[in-house]
Parts: C-alpha cells; sequence; structure tokens
C-alpha cells in the first residue's frame, strides 16, 4: 500500500483498483461436520463490524485507506499495520479516521462515510502487518465480531472476505476456498482464492461462522518472470494475531466454532424483510379471481405476473446481493461501478481537513493524539 505498488506483492489498501481474482470452488468430499458457508449469513452478521480506515499525514496531503474490524465494543479495531502506517515516516498517520457502515449504502460518499470517529493507536507489530486501533468517544451498540481459531479451518474450507475493493463498492463480500497454509516472510499466512482487491488490506478472512480467521494482506498478481498469476491471495492467520494482542494485554474475544452466526442470524430474522416479502404475494392472488368470472381475460392473468418480477428489484437494489466485479469477481453487497477510490479519498481529505482543527462535530469525533509516542 501507499506507493509500494511496483512489485509482485501488492498491498490491498492502496489507491485504485487491482486485477480480479477468479474464485474457483474445488469440490472435496464432505465430512459430517462440514457445513457450506452462506455468504448472506456471513454478511449479515459481520458486515456491520467491519470498518473503512483513513489515514492522513499532519499537513492533510497523503491519504491512504483500508478495511478494518471491530473486535471490542469500546471501538477496538484491528487492521494492517500497512494501512495506518506514513511510508515516509515509517510512523502511524497523523490522522486516523475509522468510519462506520451505513444503515444503507447508497454509493454516495455523503451518506456511505458519514460516521466518522477519530481514532488512536493501541499496537503496531510492523512485521506481523497488524494494527490495533481505538475509537474515541465510541457510539454504544457497536457489532463485534469474533476471532476463531485458525488452526482449526483446514485446506479446502470455504472463507469470505470483506472490505472495500475499488471499482466494487464498499462494504463488499467475496468467497472462496483456504487454498494453503505455512509460513511466509516469518508470518503464518493462509491462501485463499476469495478475490482480494486494493481495498480489501486489513479487512477480515472469515469461516462460515463469521469469526475472523485472517486478517487479508496482500496479493500477489505475477511471477518474477511477469507471467500473470490469479488466486494468490494471503491473510495473517489469526492464531497469530491474537497470541501477539494478548501478549500486549489487549482483551480478545474468542468464539467457538459454530456460535457466531447462528447468534447473529436468529437477531437478523426478526427484521421486516422478511414480513415485507409476502405482502405483495396476497395482492395479485384477488386479481386472477376476479379475471377468472369472465373468458376474454386470461391474458391478463400473464399480465400481473412480470410486474412482482421487477418490484424487489427495485425496492432490493439496495439490498445486499450477488453481483459479478469488474475483473469477474464474485461480489456479496451493494454494488457501486462507478466507485473512484482515489476521489473517495480526496472527498474524506477535504472533510477531515475542514475539521481537523475544531471539534470533527460533523464527523461525530474529537481531536486527540493520535501518535502513540
Amino acid at each position: 500500500m501507499n506507493h509500494r505498488m511496483a512489485s509482485a506483492r501488492r498491498g490491498l489498501g492502496a489507491l485504485g483498483v487491482g486485477l480480479g481474482v477468479a474464485v474457483i470452488l474445488a469440490a472435496f468430499p464432505a465430512r459430517a461436520d462440514d457445513a457450506p458457508l452462506s455468504a448472506a449469513a456471513v454478511y449479515r452478521a459481520a458486515s456491520d463490524g467491519v470498518v473503512f480506515i483513513l489515514g492522513l499525514d499532519q499537513e492533510k496531503r497523503t491519504a491512504a485507506h483500508g478495511a478494518g474490524t471491530i473486535i471490542g465494543a469500546d471501538g477496538t479495531v484491528v487492521t494492517n499495520a500497512h494501512v495506518i502506517m506514513d511510508p515516509r515516516t515509517n510512523k502511524p498517520y497523523h490522522w486516523l479516521t475509522v468510519f462506520l457502515k451505513p444503515a444503507e449504502i447508497t454509493g454516495e460518499s455523503e451518506n456511505d462515510l458519514a460516521r466518522g470517529f477519530q481514532a488512536q493507536v493501541v499496537g503496531v507489530h510492523v512485521e506481523l502487518d497488524v494494527a490495533v486501533l481505538r475509537m474515541q468517544r465510541a457510539p454504544a451498540g457497536l457489532v463485534v465480531v469474533p476471532f476463531g481459531d485458525s488452526e482449526q479451518v483446514e485446506v479446502g474450507e470455504g472463507v469470505a472476505a470483506i472490505g472495500h475493493p475499488g471499482g466494487g463498492g464498499m462494504w463488499t463480500l467475496t468467497v472462496g476456498t483456504v487454498s494453503s497454509k505455512r509460513r511466509q516472510n516469518n508470518r503464518e499466512v493462509f491462501q485463499t482464492d476469495a478475490a482480494l482487491n486494493p481495498g480489501n488490506s486489513g479487512g477480515p478472512l472469515l469461516d462460515r461462522d463469521a469469526r475472523i480467521v485472517g486478517i487479508n494482506t496482500h496479493i500477489v498478481r505475477q511471477d518474477k518472470q511477469g507471467m500473470a498469476l490469479e488466486g494468490l491471495n494471503y491473510a495473517v492467520r489469526s492464531g497469530a494475531v491474537v497470541r501477539w494482542m494478548q501478549s500486549q494485554g489487549i482483551a480478545v474475544n474468542v468464539a467457538q466454532r459454530g456460535a457466531a452466526v447462528a447468534v447473529a442470524v436468529a437477531q437478523a430474522k426478526p427484521q421486516p424483510q422478511p414480513a415485507a416479502k409476502p405482502q405483495p404475494q396476497p395482492q395479485p392472488q384477488p386479481q386472477p379471481q376476479l379475471a377468472a368470472k369472465s373468458q376474454p381475460q386470461p391474458a391478463a392473468k400473464s399480465q400481473p405476473q412480470p410486474q412482482p418480477q421487477p418490484q424487489p428489484q427495485a425496492s432490493g437494489s439496495r439490498e445486499p446481493r450477488p453481483f459479478p466485479g469488474p475483473a469477474g469477481e464474485r461480489f456479496y453487497g451493494v454494488p457501486n461501478p462507478k466507485m473512484d477510490m482515489s476521489k473517495i479519498t480526496d472527498y474524506l481529505r477535504r472533510k477531515v481537513a475542514a475539521n481537523a482543527e475544531g471539534a470533527f462535530e460533523d464527523l461525530e469525533i474529537r481531536t486527540g493524539p493520535s501518535d502513540p509516542r
């Protein structure tokens, strides 16, 4: 990230649009305890706990962004070190702002990035590429995403990633499988074919229970000979992240397998959406009954049938759904093909700069030291 894109190994938080990944799902013999990963269930459970992170230098000239995950009710957020570190100074950015997911994603920065909170650095492990922030004046009711045990995740299991991939949309999810577990540059990592792009840096790699089993870190798009590569996406395994956080005295919430999604989905079911869906269905029924009284009106029976079809598309245009990414990636969320991350960061730079010396009233945040020295 941050202008270090010359090599084939890239951080995912850099500005711009990265190449896509073709997700290939291999078939493996099912075990008794295997369960399919539901993109919709994972998204409902975890997406509100994923944040957008903006870093600005003291002069508010250099901007960088990435994703993060809320791991504490006090506003503690885990992300990549390279998301929050200024490469010119090798120190955290002077201004670090965490933006919460809006109630409805519209594709407009004024709406989607309206709830910002200044953050302070709690700890950074550059070699592990992990950083922990804490939101200042964090609101109540934050969605906290628990960690899972990455050692329980086997090669071939389904995983999902949530982040802000350039050209795809904000708070979007991709799914794939764990391709391998190994050490890379003294880090314990997962390799996954879940599509990752610039903007996914620092976001969570989630198992089928919506637990954090990795922190998405970098991608490889070409080999040493310049040959294009696909499906090489890497995440630091949660086991290494949890051990480091515990060594720093940072509270860690680890959930048992099978518990996280069950609770989140149970809370999501009483939403008005399921009740709203049956309501339009009884309405077309009396129309055919009236039409059945006379024979010339059977053609009218087919007319009401196509009408309900566009309605879910219109009413659900801002609801999470599957959609193809700019390079064929399989995304789940709210598509925004016009999303330009450079324009978004320019907008945020101006917004933060206009309020940096004040009380950040329109961002719901307050000034304070962000340098951990």
